[in-house]
């Protein structure tokens, strides 16, 4: 969808983003900026919102009479992005876990934002 220059620049953009969030948000953290987490997430935003009838398959642990065991729930990449994102900004905002989620925030609106960009340009081209 996007290719491969696109690709690297997103996820180069998203990473960048998503550490200068972290860091703003929690200036004294002790979690370091390291790995591609938040580009990872600018990816998954893009593609949520490029592909939005793509639909995924989502193991979940359940207890059975005998044990436990995984559920698969399949679900739009939509509804699965917009969960996972209101988790990692509750996440951000009550610092749960030693995970950077201010990292994940900033990378998954630096995705949000290329694909609004992307769009937008589309349109501008296609009238003109």
């Amino acid at each position: 969808v996007l290719g491969r220059v696109k690709f690297v620049l997103l996820l180069a953009c998203a990473t960048v983003l998503g550490d200068l969030v972290h860091m703003a948000a929690d200036r004294y953290s002790s979690i370091p900026c390291v790995g591609a987490s938040g580009g990872i997430s600018g990816l998954f935003a893009y593609y949520a919102l490029a592909l939005p009838k793509v639909r995924l398959g989502i193991a979940l642990s359940t207890f059975r009479h005998y044990g436990w065991g995984f559920t698969q729930v399949r679900m739009s990449v939509g509804w699965v992005f917009g969960i996972w994102f209101a988790s990692e900004l509750l996440a951000s905002r009550y610092s749960i876990g030693r995970i950077a989620h201010g990292a994940h925030v900033g990378g998954a609106l630096a995705g949000l934002a290329w694909w609004y960009v992307e769009r937008r340009w589309k349109r501008i081209g296609a009238a003109g």
